[in-house]
């Protein structure tokens, strides 16, 4: 597994690069384009994690207190890192201010996550954008992420599910709010390729997990098994979601 990993990270990246945090120059021996020491400095979600939404937990349960009471539809989450620095501002930048490069590294940490998790994913699924946002900013990030499972083979759909409604921006929702906004916004088309099939939903970031389970919600409907999700980034303790709830979007 680990030659595979090797195999298609090397694909992803050509030699000789440059570190992205740093800048320094990386040779053809680093895994990715991130070099030791800034490596270090990465917040990578380690330890015991809730096996819903992958929220790290300090005890040694294994549900967090959010999802017991209140639980989600998907069946799990697993995120690579927390939304601190230098990682959220990796995903601000793909996000926000066109550095799509970005996605190349931080999707390969995905490839790595479910490589290592040695599940079967029938269809791999990006969480979609409105055509408005999408015409706005002129690319999806969370499709860029699925490009590394792309080269490792993986079947990734961009066209079964798609955002029909616009929806205000859940930066500063409470949690019921943000359910609200997203309610009956996703829809499934081509439905017949997801019949019985597992699917791998990903995304950039969660943090309430109310958009990951609108979407399984739909999916669900159609595929009838289980949707997993992976996500870059996770906002929030397995107790608490903190304050960054309400500072990104």
């Amino acid at each position: 597994m680990s030659k595979l990993i090797d195999f298609i990270i090397k694909t992803i990246f050509p030699p000789n690069i440059k570190c992205i945090v740093c800048g320094d120059d990386l040779d053809s021996d680093y895994k990715y384009n991130i070099c030791d020491r800034c490596m270090k400095q990465l917040p990578f979600i380690t330890g015991n994690v809730c096996h819903k939404c992958g929220a790290p937990i300090n005890d040694m349960g294994k549900v967090c207190m959010n999802c017991k009471n209140a639980g989600h539809t998907f069946a799990s989450n697993i995120s690579v890192f927390m939304y601190s620095e230098p990682a959220n501002r990796f995903v601000r930048d793909l996000k926000f201010n066109n550095k799509k490069y970005l996605a190349n590294t931080l999707g390969a940490f995905i490839v790595t996550k479910v490589i290592e998790s040695g599940k079967k994913y029938d269809v791999v699924i990006p969480v979609p954008l409105h055509e408005s946002k999408l015409k706005e900013r002129g690319y999806n990030q969370s499709e860029l992420l699925c490009e590394g499972l792309k080269v490792a083979g993986y079947n990734v759909r961009t066209d079964i599910l798609i955002k029909k409604k616009d929806t205000a921006q859940q930066v500063g929702l409470e949690c019921e709010q943000r359910l609200k906004n997203l309610q009956g916004v996703f829809k499934v088309v081509h439905r017949k390729d997801i019949s019985g099939k597992v699917v791998l939903l990903v995304d950039d970031v969660i943090t309430t997990g109310t958009t990951l389970d609108e979407c399984a919600q739909v999916l669900i409907s159609w595929c009838k098994q289980s949707v997993l999700c992976y996500t870059m980034s996770r906002i929030g303790f397995g107790n608490m979601i903190v304050s960054q709830c309400f500072e990104y979007n």
